[in-house]
């Protein structure tokens, strides 16, 4: 069986898969009841999904990725509160003088502008 457009609805996925099904048990005959069970646990399977339990636990999976990309948005997206989040959580190291004229390192916060700019890269990264 060839397809020459994608099927469009449900309806017609199931009736291409059982046009699939009858043209594997006809063949299965020949071979044996082997394929024909097989078929048959493949077919309860879509069936299961398609269920109302099945679309339900779909559509929850859904809001639960739709809910974690919101989140990673918002994570990623510089506003007053990834500020408050983000500001003095970074720190680089740098080798200096103190004021007795000793070299010591000193810690340096990582600017908010280069969190914003390390964001956005992160953000032009994911959407590409």
């Amino acid at each position: 069986m060839t397809l020459t457009t994608p099927p469009t609805s449900a309806a017609e996925v199931l009736s291409l898969f059982a046009a699939w099904m009858a043209a594997e048990a006809e063949s299965s005959r020949e071979v044996g009841g082997a394929a024909e069970e097989a078929a048959g646990n493949l077919l309860d399977r879509l069936f299961d999904e398609l269920s109302p339990e099945g679309l339900r636990a779909a559509a929850a999976e859904v809001e639960t990725l739709q809910a974690r990309v919101a989140a990673l948005e918002a994570a990623l997206t510089p506003t007053v509160d990834t500020r408050a989040a983000y500001a003095g959580e970074f720190r680089f190291q740098v080798r200096g003088v103190d004021e007795e004229g000793e070299e010591t390192d000193i810690e340096i916060d990582v600017p908010w502008d280069t969190i914003k700019t390390i964001m956005a890269a992160i953000r032009a990264e994911a959407a590409s």
